[in-house]
This record gives structure tokens, sequence and C-alpha cells, in this order.
């Protein structure tokens, strides 16, 4: 969401934008997919997985109870609309104060 001054007028509109999207019963689990098949994937505003993704991030050889202990207290924030444009645009800097 773009163009808020405060995380709880973020927070208001994710909810709003939320109650626009269908109930979700399952996650869609997608193999490899190029630039215009995730693009058209991710204009629908729902959840996926990417299955081949995941074992190349180094944070998914950790276990679970590391992860808690290690990043449990972290805060971050939902992203609906555009991220897929704008994931790593300046103006969202704010929101990310997570020293790792």
């Amino acid at each position: 969401m773009r163009g808020h001054t405060s995380i709880q007028e973020m927070r208001e509109a994710i909810k709003r934008a939320g109650r626009d999207l269908p109930i979700i019963s399952q996650v869609a689990r997608m193999g490899i997919l190029d630039a215009a098949a995730f693009r058209e994937r991710a204009a629908k505003g729902l959840p996926l997985v990417i299955t081949w993704l995941i074992g190349k991030w180094p944070l998914s050889a950790l276990p679970p109870q590391t992860l808690r202990d290690r990043f449990g207290g972290l805060h971050g924030c939902a992203r609906v609309g555009d991220c897929v444009n704008t994931a790593f645009a300046p103006d969202l800097a704010r929101f990310a104060n997570i020293g790792l």
C-alpha cells in the first residue's frame, strides 16, 4: 500500500483491501514461472508458494525453533497491492527497520 503516513493508516488500508478478496481455501503451489506468468498470477492479489524457490532460501535450512529464537521479536508489515513492481522502492525503506 503506497502513500500512507503511518503504520496504523497502512493497516486500515490493508484491511479494506482484504475485504475485497475472495475467501482463500488453499494456497496455490507453483513451479517455475517466467516473468509474465508471475506478474499475471500476482496481479490477482492471491497468495502463492513458488515451490522450487523455497529450498534456495538460506533460512529454509533453519529449524522452526531457531527461526523463532532469532527472528521471533522482529516486526514486519503485510504487503498488498503492487508489491511486484515496487518491492524495493526507496519510499518503503521507512518500514524496513529490521537489522539482521
